[in-house]
């Protein structure tokens, strides 16, 4: 069983659209496919059951309704509410909900502004498709509201992936009172880290893990490579390498920390210069942190590591690069700044530091040498028999600079990096503008 964090789950949807190739619509209708054929499995009895279905604005929300257009198709009867309270669907989810006004035997409701709840029982069964995986905030208002009706109304809940409100990996100061109790999760192609702990039990219910077809998978900077079930490169840090690795980092306070399939890992954060701040970035880092001892750099499961250098230790950070360029090879993602960050550690007496904040610290990426995306996308077209011409890679940083370079349809998003713009072969709309969905209409795919 593979466990991704979320941002990886993203990347992988992405790829899957990318190379299959497959619209992100028909990967949606995909997955409420394999979601209605376990809802029918579950419930074959049409006229003796009440589906109920609650749609959010985005993906997730585009799976609900795509879900109530083919209950329809296959004989049933559900009611759908669309909470369309900002006025903004996703560009899927907007599709799906003009599809679903054209079928003839749904209740549907676009909730605008008012919501008059449907009276429910314990025989009925609610589709929870209000937020997916990629929820970043805990629910609040009218949102928060809504979950708290649903989990009172006594109905069996089924959730699209997750339950809403529900982050796919750390809840430790979540709300939650703002999520989903489901009684079944249905969970796309890959469960998600949170269903494993106890406390989440309450919330996710019985979950499965549906089949949609995620197949080539390139991540960790192409230290990790799968086709299906195969692994095809799978690289790890020798102890030898760990502990070279290590006497740098103990050395001086370099912010620096290991990034593995599964953990983030640090030394303890007593040891680093400046721990608030670097505690607060790891938080805005989708997988769960371990801690690993000093004498123990064995304990460390990864192929990579990262770290926001201050400028007084920017030469130090150069000197460890040139140390280890035998087995790993070093990417600057941002130069330090000094006098920003002076006037940041000023700032700092006052207050905490907050997301958003400009530190003036320089941020590096150092990678195994013989790791780049561009080569873990030549394995994959080696192994899957296309040429190169066929594959369409995305990026945005400086860690994408080879896959760019060396991949013919190079798609660079509007929000991505000004010199890693100059190597791809389109620039696109920025990542929440919908990029990946124009940059594929752009090629006619």
């Amino acid at each position: 069983m593979k466990i991704f964090p979320t941002t990886d789950i993203r990347q992988l949807d992405a790829y899957t659209i990318e190379h299959e190739p497959i619209a992100s619509i028909d990967l949606m209708e995909r997955a409420a496919n394999a979601f209605v054929k376990e809802l029918t499995n579950q419930w074959p009895d049409k006229d003796d059951i009440r589906f109920v279905i609650f749609a959010g604005p985005g993906n997730n929300g585009g799976d609900a309704l795509a879900v109530a257009r083919l209950l329809v198709e296959k004989g049933y009867h559900p009611e759908a509410y669309l909470f369309n309270t900002t006025g903004k669907l996703s560009v899927d989810c907007e599709t799906n909900r003009d599809l679903l006004t054209l079928a003839d035997g749904v209740e549907f409701h676009e909730v605008t502004n008012q919501f008059i709840p449907p009276k429910l029982s314990e025989d009925d069964v609610i589709i929870d498709g209000l937020f997916g995986s990629g929820l970043n905030k805990p629910l609040s208002g009218g949102f928060a509201s809504l979950v708290r009706f649903i989990n009172a109304v006594g109905a069996t809940v089924v959730s699209i992936d997750i339950p809403s409100g529900l982050m796919g990996e750390d809840n430790s100061s979540h709300n939650m009172e703002a999520v989903v109790k489901a009684d079944y999760t249905l969970s796309l192609q890959f469960p998600k880290l949170a269903f494993l702990f106890a406390e989440n039990e309450a919330y996710v219910g019985a979950w499965k893990v549906l089949d949609i077809g995620f197949d080539g998978i390139v991540c960790g900077g192409g230290t990790y490579i799968s086709y299906g079930d195969k692994i095809i490169k799978q690289h790890r840090l020798s102890e030898d390498e760990l502990r070279r690795i290590n006497k740098w980092f103990l050395a001086k306070p370099v912010a620096c920390f290991f990034e593995g399939d599964e953990y983030i890992f640090t030394l303890p954060l007593s040891h680093y210069g400046n721990p608030e701040r670097l505690q607060m970035f790891l938080e805005l880092l989708s997988a769960p942190k371990k801690i690993y001892e000093p004498d123990h750099p064995e304990e460390v499961e990864a192929a990579k590591f990262s770290g926001m250098i201050v400028p007084e230790l920017w030469d130090y950070t150069m000197e460890m690069a040139e140390d280890i360029k035998d087995f790993m090879h070093l990417i600057i993602h941002n130069y330090p700044n000094a006098d920003q960050h002076e006037s940041y550690m000023k700032t700092m007496v006052n207050e905490p530091p907050h997301e958003g904040d400009d530190s003036g610290d320089g941020f590096v990426e150092f990678l195994p040498n013989g790791c780049t995306k561009a080569e873990g996308i030549k394995g994959l077209a080696k192994i899957l028999d296309f040429p190169l011409t066929d594959a369409y890679t995305f990026g945005d940083s400086e860690n994408d600079r080879e896959m760019l370079t060396e991949i013919p349809n190079s798609i660079c998003m509007g929000n991505g990096n000004e010199e890693i713009k100059k190597v791809a072969s389109y620039v696109t709309a920025d990542l929440l503008d919908d990029g990946i969905y124009k940059a594929l209409k752009h090629f006619g795919l």
